[in-house]
């Protein structure tokens, strides 16, 4: 029986008709790497299965955002990293997969020890065959899970909205409208606009 085929036959695993819960470990070995256009995540030991929505067409936002947060690093004003698709165990056989993240250096030196720090400040970028209810899931788990801070952002329509932990607000953010990682990260701060921005060469 081919790689293939075995991977084939430990997805179908069912009991009476339901697909079995796995482990965070089995997830890892059968779908963290699977190189198809799907982003696979591990909800409460079961697979969820999305489009990826960091694609080709969604570069220039994370190109956008990374070169904000580097530049506010190299000038010395906030400290840590920004990642992309970080796996992040937000419990026992819970692992989601942000777009991108933040991390601070307390949390960067906690996962040199070995601990699985969850980032307080993330963010998701929405297709739009993305269903809400799936979202609103999510973003109930990494609050959840300690996230303070959680940015949706939407390509087609350039609009980001702001989810503060213990805050009944969403900001909606459009046009000239700060977008804001506060109280987390407040240096993390810009517009709409800076968010969607079109990529240029310099001449």
């Amino acid at each position: 029986m081919t790689t293939k085929a075995v991977l084939e036959k430990k997805q179908t695993r069912k009991r009476n008709g339901e697909p079995v819960p796995i482990s965070t470990e089995t997830y890892y070995e059968e779908y963290r790497d699977r190189e198809d256009n799907f982003k696979y995540e591990l909800v409460d030991g079961r697979i969820e299965k999305y489009e990826k929505t960091m694609n080709d067409n969604h570069l220039y936002i994370s190109f956008n955002l990374h070169h904000f947060f580097y530049s506010l690093l190299a000038a010395g004003k906030v400290q840590g990293t920004f990642q992309a698709e970080k796996d992040t165990e937000l419990w026992k056989n819970h692992v989601r997969i942000p777009d991108m993240c933040y991390l601070s250096m307390r949390q960067v030196l906690e996962a040199y020890e070995g601990k699985h720090p969850v980032a307080e400040f993330v963010i998701e970028v929405v297709s739009p065959t993305d269903k809400a209810l799936k979202y609103s899931e999510k973003i109930e788990d990494y609050f959840k899970a300690g996230v303070k801070v959680v940015w949706m952002i939407y390509p087609n329509t350039k609009q980001v909205l702001v989810h503060v932990h213990n805050s009944s607000n969403v900001t909606s953010c459009k046009g000239e409208t700060i977008c804001s990682a506060a109280p987390v990260l407040p240096e993390f701060a810009l517009t709409a606009n800076e968010v969607f921005k079109k990529p240029t060469l310099n001449k």
